[in-house]
């Protein structure tokens, strides 16, 4: 549900930002506004990969037992 949510949020902030580029945003705005997008998603990633590592470590421990 969370991915879901965070997708739908990216989507509108992308088409905002193709409405804004249309009518004649500076590609400066642009960029920073791309860059501030990327660095969400990096810790998203980031945020995953640890709950993954978490989980990993559960079932390992769930089948030693």
């Amino acid at each position: 549900m969370r991915a879901a949510a965070f997708s739908r949020g990216s989507a509108i902030i992308l088409v905002a930002l193709c409405l804004a580029m249309a009518n004649g945003l500076s590609l400066g705005a642009s960029q920073a506004l791309l860059l501030k997008k990327i660095e969400e998603l990096t810790l998203y990633v980031i945020e995953m990969q640890r709950e993954n590592e978490a989980l990993k470590e559960r079932v390992n421990k769930m089948e030693e037992k």
